[in-house]
């Protein structure tokens, strides 16, 4: 879908006039805190290893905060991509805690 989405899009940036900017800032938002909660239990399970999770955790956390100025200052798509691999850094990250339990 991100194909589609990317092949579809303009070079244009996005403002904060936009809608779809402060649907992104409370999906980031949403996903920072997420990762943070997931990274909680993680922290006294010995079984996990903090090499294993820590850096995705930190990666995923990166993307999501990068994708919200990326959004005002170059091509959206980019801004969507930072949000589609901090997603798929916190799914890692969600099986390493299942693993865990």
């Amino acid at each position: 879908m991100y194909a589609v989405g990317y092949g579809h899009s303009t070079q244009d940036k996005g403002t904060t006039n936009d809608a779809a900017f402060w649907f992104l800032l409370q999906g980031s938002i949403s996903q920072f805190f997420a990762t943070g909660y997931m990274i909680i239990p993680l922290l006294g399970v010995a079984k996990v290893r903090r090499w294993v999770w820590l850096p995705p955790a930190l990666i995923a956390m990166i993307f999501t905060a990068l994708a919200v100025p990326l959004y005002l200052f170059v091509p959206k798509k980019w801004s969507a991509l930072c949000m589609i691999l901090g997603n798929a850094v916190q799914a890692f990250l969600s099986f390493q805690l299942a693993l865990a339990g």
